[in-house]
């Protein structure tokens, strides 16, 4: 059974790559970060900023924190 699974996937379409970016903060986890602050408004521009690099290097997919 597991070469039968082996072999499938093996024989399964044509792999396909998709480059994926992470967006991190240094900054330690904050509870109120969906508080209206300069400090939260701050904090989204930099996510912002590195969404755009990322997307611009040919990340398909970008990861956030939650």
């Amino acid at each position: 059974m597991l070469v039968f699974g082996a072999v499938r996937l093996d024989l399964a379409s044509p792999r396909q790559q998709v480059r994926v970016g992470r967006v991190a903060s240094d900054e330690p986890a904050d509870p109120d970060v969906a508080d209206e602050s300069s400090q939260t408004e701050q904090l989204f521009r930099d996510y912002a900023a590195e969404v755009n690099g990322l997307a611009a290097g040919g990340s398909r997919v970008i990861v956030l924190p939650a």
